[in-house]
């Protein structure tokens, strides 16, 4: 066991946990080797393309992308153990939802006329009234949705205001 049979095994392309192992050296006397003759450190091959680890490596070809998926869906659990009311497809609709809420605000936005201005007893009423839907309060106050939806959040049901909003920041 001397410091070339260590040497060679090294640029054979072993690890130095396997040259360690092979020779009975420590690690350290094999990093001492290498660090002497400037042997590269072990580098593990690329995997080959079609698999899951070339994927999780960055790599983004047809053939990585399905062995990725196909490890996902072996990964995902029974249909018996998900809940009953998912849906297939839970991510599109609530994406269709966001549309419907964004053009309702931008609706809201071009009507709104009220900008900035302090809530007064009877805005405050309309818009906590929930028979209304935000964006018909906001259409009857000249407020736009997202500003009704705040209101609703910020004074509750009882129309007094419980003060500004807390940050985190300001908690002892």
């Amino acid at each position: 066991m001397d410091d070339d049979q260590i040497a060679r095994l090294l640029t054979s392309g072993l690890s130095a946990r396997e040259v360690a192992r092979q020779t009975g050296a420590n690690r350290r006397r094999v990093a001492r080797v290498r660090s002497e003759r400037g042997i590269p450190t072990y580098t593990p091959p690329e995997p080959e393309h079609g698999t899951d680890a070339r994927f999780q490596r960055g790599c983004r070809c047809t053939l990585c992308r399905a062995a990725h998926s196909r490890k996902n869906w072996a990964l995902r659990p029974p249909p018996a153990a998900r809940p009953a009311a998912a849906e297939a497809f839970p991510e599109e609709k609530s994406r269709a939802l966001a549309d419907l809420h964004a053009q309702d605000q931008r609706r809201t936005r071009e009507a709104a006329t009220r900008y900035y201005h302090a809530w007064t007893e009877d805005e405050l009423a309309i818009a906590l009234d929930y028979a209304h839907s935000a964006t018909h309060a906001a259409a009857l106050l000249g407020r736009t949705r997202s500003a009704v939806l705040h209101a609703r959040i910020r004074y509750g049901g009882t129309g007094e205001a419980s003060g500004p909003t807390p940050h985190r920041r300001n908690q002892p």
